[in-house]
């Protein structure tokens, strides 16, 4: 699925160039991302207390395609859609039970809104707000005590950025967070939500196309 989601994504940013024009109030934009600062912070109950687990992530790239829709020459509002690369956690979920196991690995697919206001003729600000969906290895093999848990949690996401525009290319800085919340496949603890969640700061390129 996740592979079919990038292959997807891909499609539509070659495809759309086709269809450019230059008097248009639709923008399509393709990104490629990098995360070069993450960091996430978890929690889970394991007997009567919480533990916490934090720590930085290894660098991921990310893909994404927007559509924005110009409600006049300094604002435009949208939809977009991205996959984010899984990331690997810096540690193991806990050296006392996973000392031998291999890192956790996570990433998160997100829909979301977004406004972008424009700030001059060339540099503009981005707010996203939407739903973040996980994937990947963190937590899937988390079995202490019977509390095995989903690997696809979500939760809410939102990020927040600048960028410059020249001749349809956009550069860009987005800090971004996406929360999630793990349930257990089995009830044979209390049944309790386990939270997650993951910051980054991502530098990106895309490329504008006016439809």
């Amino acid at each position: 699925m996740k592979k079919l989601l990038a292959v997807i994504l891909l499609a539509v940013a070659m495809v759309v160039p086709a269809f450019a024009s230059k008097d248009s109030k639709f923008d399509i934009v393709g990104k490629l991302g990098l995360s070069v600062v993450s960091n996430y912070n978890s929690s889970f109950c394991w007997g009567p207390d919480y533990n916490t687990y934090e720590g930085n992530t290894s660098n991921a790239f990310a893909i994404a395609v927007e559509g924005y829709y110009k409600l006049d020459e300094k604002l435009s509002v949208g939809l977009g859609l991205s996959y984010g690369f899984e990331s690997e956690l810096s540690s193991p979920y806990d050296a006392t039970y996973f000392s031998y196991q291999d890192k956790a690995k996570l990433g998160f697919t997100n829909i979301y809104l977004s406004v972008k206001p424009s700030l001059s003729e060339s540099i503009y600000a981005v707010g996203q707000i939407g739903y973040g969906i996980s994937h990947g290895s963190f937590y899937d093999d988390f079995n202490v005590g019977g509390a095995v848990l989903k690997v696809d949690g979500g939760g809410l996401y939102f990020g927040l950025g600048a960028g410059v525009e020249y001749k349809s290319f956009l550069f860009e800085v987005l800090y971004s967070i996406n929360t999630a919340t793990f349930k257990e496949k089995n009830y044979a603890s209390s049944g309790t939500d386990y939270v997650f969640k993951y910051s980054s700061l991502n530098v990106n390129v895309g490329y504008k196309f006016s439809i």
